[in-house]
């Protein structure tokens, strides 16, 4: 059950939280008397954890219990659904100071243009806009100025859309992503036993190389890098559907399926083509026959992307960026074979739009499941760096948040010659970056970077305010037999006192039978679960405990709701008020 919308209540102005209900008289419940017996269920659960992990978990001295908050879960995701406005103090503090760093950044570097948001899923809270939309004019009443509706060259964020595309199908029934590639190509069955499937292809772990047909380095190397990149930069004309088949079946493998990832526009190209002709085997010849036309349909048309194409028109051109460098880009027509991996046009009008349903996948418009944008934003491989990882399309970067806790950033970065892009969000958070720039040197990781060091710390402000708001405090029962404190550590929940008729429950949940606060991991929607921790484990004992404990009225004895503004333990009927 969601939070009521009157619960959230995030004003526009000063007054950015919900006020506190007055204090009811309710019919007086009392904490029921039987709460001891029921608490038996969590001794005797525990019983069996206790006994495995022995040492050092029941005899660990008093020093160590801070080794358990090494796990400090994110705060609820409130903002999804009730985002803050771009009034709140914080968010206009990080706008102004974001301005003159952008400005100084747009200056010093060799950037042509540059076009930024900062999104929830209501819009945009921050866009800031920099240079020429046409700098390879040297009239200056020809150049313009770029803005909310100019149309960059995507670059490889073209693939965020082939996946989602991917994901649109697959939830249709149209084809599973673990299916094998030859179902659809049966020139690539000879992979034999190790065969290629959507999934690999979503995550670059097919093993297929980075760019096919590669370009031709005899008689240049080592004297030289060309032939290097993709058709068309490497020296090679933009292949047709049978040129770029060919090409895979000709090269080997860089390894291994699932091996590890290998950055492959070749495989997203196969991927792009795979949704055409899994999506024409379940409709019939009347499906959409191109990339573009699938698109189109399924993407473009539903959330109203009107800047959205792969070709330069009559109907665009007056809205192209173009870059001093190279400027003939905006012009290329990269084919329906290429266009999967790099070809996509767009703007952060389209983009910002797109963002949106993928904060907050519950919104009217949106094209995927929320599960299924929970399944996408998870990482599939971890780097040896212990710093970046890769997701079905992600970049994905760990970063420390203003509490120092560890959140990932899902980045999909996009690199032309003269067109540079980046498309990240901040699921935890629940806000993203859209950078879109033209220009000679690539600037998006840093700008990346200085947006988020910007509005990152104002988000943590804006999450901590409202989760203090809704939950921080001591709940009581009517009768004043049953507590419940919440606070904020490190920007973690913690339940720091909790009493059923004078039993201390956090003694009771933990196997050393030493009562410490104990981490309120929020499970979605209006509901939480006590999680306990153990030092030295990270977050493997909360989650490998979460669901251990015995159930009574059709609730786990750790579960706890949030209903308007009354704290719920169900499992044993009583509601809490806040003091």
């Amino acid at each position: 059950m969601p939070l009521p919308e009157s619960f959230f209540m995030l004003s526009k102005g000063k007054d950015f939280a919900p006020p506190r209900s007055p204090t009811p008289t309710p019919t007086p419940t009392r904490c029921v008397t039987s709460a001891k017996t029921k608490l038996v269920t969590f001794v005797a659960a525990l019983v069996v954890v206790s006994l495995v992990y022995t040492p050092p978990y029941r005899f660990f001295q008093q020093d160590e219990h801070l080794n358990e908050r090494q796990c400090r879960a994110p705060l609820p995701q409130f903002l999804d659904k009730q985002p803050p406005s771009s009034d709140h103090p914080a968010l206009r503090q990080a706008a102004r100071h974001l301005d003159g760093a952008l400005t100084t950044h747009f200056i010093e570097n060799d950037i042509d243009s540059i076009a930024v948001a900062v999104v929830t899923s209501e819009g945009s809270v921050y866009e800031g806009f920099w240079g020429a939309l046409r700098a390879n004019e040297t009239d200056e009443d020809k150049r313009g100025v770029v803005d909310r509706q100019s149309i960059y060259r995507l670059a490889s964020i073209s693939k965020l859309f082939t996946a989602l595309e991917t994901f649109i199908l697959r939830d249709r029934g149209v084809f599973n992503l673990d299916d094998s590639l030859d179902k659809l190509f049966p020139k690539l069955s000879h992979y034999g036993d190790d065969p290629i499937t959507v999934r690999q292809l979503m995550s670059h772990m097919s093993g297929l190389g980075r760019d096919w047909p590669p370009g031709n380095a005899e008689g240049v190397w080592p004297e030289s890098l060309e032939g290097t990149g993709p058709p068309w930069y490497n020296g090679l004309p933009f292949p047709s559907d049978e040129e770029f088949m060919e090409g895979i079946i000709e090269y080997p493998l860089v390894a291994p399926p699932y091996t590890f990832p290998s950055y492959s526009n070749t495989g997203y190209s196969l991927l792009g083509l795979a949704n055409v002709a899994a999506n024409k085997k379940d409709e019939g010849n009347n499906a959409p026959a191109t990339h573009a036309d699938l698109l189109h349909r399924d993407i473009f048309a539903p959330l109203g992307l009107n800047g959205s194409s792969f070709v330069s028109s009559d109907a665009n051109k007056a809205n192209a960026a173009v870059a001093s460098l190279f400027s003939e880009e905006t012009d290329l027509d990269f084919g329906d074979a290429t266009n999967p991996a790099g070809g996509q046009m767009s703007s952060l009008s389209d983009l910002v739009k797109l963002m949106q349903t993928l904060i907050d996948p519950t919104r009217p418009e949106r094209l995927l499941r929320p599960s299924t944008v929970r399944e996408w934003m998870k990482p599939m491989y971890a780097w040896w760096d212990e710093y970046s990882e890769v997701g079905a399309l992600w970049e994905i970067y760990k970063f420390k948040d203003s509490f120092g806790k560890t959140l990932r950033q899902y980045q999909k970065l996009g690199e032309l010659i003269g067109h540079h892009t980046a498309f990240t969000i901040n699921p935890a958070s629940s806000f993203g970056v859209i950078i879109l720039t033209t220009g000679p040197t690539m600037q998006t990781d840093p700008l990346n970077k200085l947006v988020f060091s910007h509005f990152q710390p104002a988000f943590d402000v804006v999450a901590k305010e409202l989760t203090s708001r809704l939950l921080v405090g001591k709940w009581t029962s009517a009768d004043g037999h049953c507590v419940v404190s919440i606070a904020i550590e490190a920007g973690s929940l913690y339940v720091s006192e909790y009493s059923i008729n004078g039993t201390d429950v956090l003694r009771t949940i933990h196997p050393d039978g030493i009562p410490r606060p104990t981490a309120l991991w929020y499970t979605g929607g209006n509901k939480f679960r006590l999680a306990v921790g153990a030092p030295d484990t990270g977050c493997l004992f909360q989650w490998a405990t979460l669901d251990q404990y015995a159930y009574s009225k059709g609730f786990a004895t750790n579960h706890m709701q949030l209903v308007g503004y009354t704290l719920k333990l169900p499992a044993i009927g009583v509601d809490l008020k806040r003091v």
